[in-house]
């Protein structure tokens, strides 16, 4: 299960299950992450942020496999 979420919801273990293999995207992924959601919370919703998330999407799996994609936010 890739998790797509603010930094801070990641590291708050929200999503934590044991019966659940989770998966997070490195640094450089999540600031993107954060700056796509930052933006979403403030109005600003651009096909650009769309593009990046399928982007980071497809990259990770390109690394390792995964069912499904949390696109998670606490705000």
């Amino acid at each position: 299960l890739l998790i797509l979420a603010t930094q801070n919801s990641c590291r708050s273990c929200l999503y934590c299950n044991s019966d659940l293999t989770l998966i997070y995207p490195s640094d450089e992924e999540q600031s993107l992450v954060d700056g796509a959601i930052d933006r979403v919370l403030s109005g600003d919703i651009s096909e650009n942020d769309s593009e990046h998330i399928t982007r980071i999407i497809e990259q990770i799996s390109a690394r390792i496999e995964f069912d499904a994609v949390v696109l998670g936010c606490t705000d």
